[in-house]
C-alpha cells in the first residue's frame, strides 16, 4: 500500500503528465456516491493504433461495478475518440476479480507474460488480455438490439 504522500506525489506527476502535447495517456477519476475518490481508470498509448487498460478500485469498493462502468466508459473513449484499434489489458495470475471483469467487457485471453511486474519485492507474472474495436463494437451493436 502507498502512503499518503507517495500517493500525491504520483498524482501530481499524473497531473503533469496531462498537460503535455501529445498526451501519453488519460486518466478518469472513480468516485463513489458520496463523490469520495475510490479508484481510477487509465488508458496509455501503445504502438500502431493500440492502447492498454489499467484501472484499480479500492478494496472497500470492489464488487459494486464502479470499475466494470468506468473500465467501459474509458474503451468507449479510446475506440470513439482515440481511434484504437487494440486495447490489452494484464493481470496478476491470482487476480480472479480482474480476470471476471475483463471477460465481461469481452477481453480475449492471450497468454502469460512470466516476469511482467516487480511489485513487492518479488518478480510478478501477468496475464494479458485484449479487446479488438471490431469484437466491442460487435458486442455493443448487440447489447443495443
Amino acid at each position: 500500500m502507498r502512503s499518503r504522500d507517495d500517493q500525491t506525489e504520483r498524482l501530481a506527476a499524473d497531473f503533469t503528465r496531462a498537460q503535455t502535447e501529445p498526451r501519453s495517456d488519460y486518466y478518469l477519476a472513480i468516485a463513489n456516491c458520496d463523490d469520495l475518490l475510490i479508484g481510477f481508470v487509465r488508458i496509455g498509448f501503445g504502438r500502431d493504433r493500440s492502447g492498454e487498460l489499467g484501472y484499480a478500485v479500492r478494496f472497500a469498493d470492489w464488487g459494486r461495478g464502479y470499475a466494470s462502468e468506468a473500465a467501459a466508459l474509458m474503451i468507449q473513449f479510446g475506440l470513439d475518440t482515440l481511434r484504437l484499434h487494440r486495447i490489452q489489458a494484464a493481470c496478476g495470475p491470482d487476480n480472479y476479480a480482474s480476470q471476471r471483469l475483463l471477460a465481461r467487457l469481452r477481453f480475449v485471453p492471450e497468454g502469460r507474460i512470466r516476469d511482467h511486474v516487480f511489485t513487492n519485492d518479488a518478480w510478478r507474472d501477468s496475464l494479458l488480455y485484449s479487446v479488438l474495436e471490431h469484437e466491442w463494437r460487435s458486442e455493443v451493436v448487440r447489447a443495443r438490439n
